[in-house]
């Protein structure tokens, strides 16, 4: 049944602007949480969710990055474990405008597995924007399906 669903829930959210260097992978320092009742995503340090003992099963995760103005590509970089597994991306071929883009996907997962959020461009010198006056510009969230 659904006695799991909804379990090992975090939802986390950049508090300032995060400087993301040209044609690099960096990953989003999601430092601040909206709720985490089984203190799964670590805000502070890691920057990432981990499946706690007994927790292993199919997991939902969520992100949006809002990134200052480019004209390149950009990429949504999910990490499991320290690597990547594939990504989210766009290009635009002129725009000065910010964007916030989405991705979401589900994964079956083991006791002490993780998850990160990183992010690329080849845009210049960009940042991902964060505020905790509208903190939900750049966000990660995710729970346990079953």
């Amino acid at each position: 049944g659904f006695g799991n669903a909804g379990t090992n829930s975090f939802s986390a959210y950049l508090t300032a602007n995060q400087a993301i260097a040209n044609d690099t992978y960096v990953k989003v320092q999601f430092n601040a949480e909206f709720y985490d009742p089984s203190s799964v995503y670590d805000h502070s340090s890691n920057y990432r969710f981990t499946v706690p003992s007994g927790g292993a099963g199919r997991y939902h995760f969520d992100t949006m990055i809002r990134i200052q103005g480019f004209d390149e590509e950009f990429r949504i970089v999910p990490y499991k474990n320290g690597s990547d597994f594939g990504f989210v991306n766009t290009k635009f071929t002129t725009t000065a405008q910010s964007f916030s883009f989405t991705a979401a996907f589900d994964l079956q997962l083991s006791d002490s597995d993780y998850i990160e959020i990183y992010c690329w461009h080849n845009g210049g010198s960009k940042s991902v924007q964060g505020d905790t006056s509208d903190p939900i510009l750049t966000v990660f969230s995710g729970f346990r399906v079953s």
